[in-house]
């Protein structure tokens, strides 16, 4: 396994530790938590920090930024294709109906 992969498997490893405290966190909410900071880790589970860092509440920080940003995953896996698109720019009907779509996941997921 090369280290890119070992580094994408911890990032996306869950149930961490932090100083003791479990985490309800993926690695990629502490790594934004402690960006340019010094940390250890023990046994790929537990990270020990001495800083300055409220790393807790970055954490939180850091999961909430990324819940506000999840609409956006999801509606690009529903927004219509390249081809509804161009088929849209020549047909009204297709038009009409490529708003409305886009209208109602627009509606199903909305901005954070």
């Amino acid at each position: 396994m090369t280290q890119a992969n070992v580094d994408l498997e911890l990032m996306d490893r869950d149930n961490f530790t932090f100083n003791g405290i479990g985490l309800d966190c993926n690695f990629r909410h502490i790594m934004e938590a402690l960006e340019g900071e010094e940390y250890t880790m023990e046994d790929g589970y537990a990270v020990i920090y001495t800083g300055a860092v409220d790393v807790v509440a970055e954490v939180e920080a850091a999961k909430i930024k990324e819940e506000n940003t999840m609409y956006k995953k999801f509606r690009a896996s529903e927004y219509p294709s390249i081809e509804e698109l161009v088929v849209a720019m020549y047909d009204e009907e297709d038009k009409a109906a490529l708003i409305n779509k886009r209208a109602a996941i627009k509606a199903k997921y909305p901005k954070g």
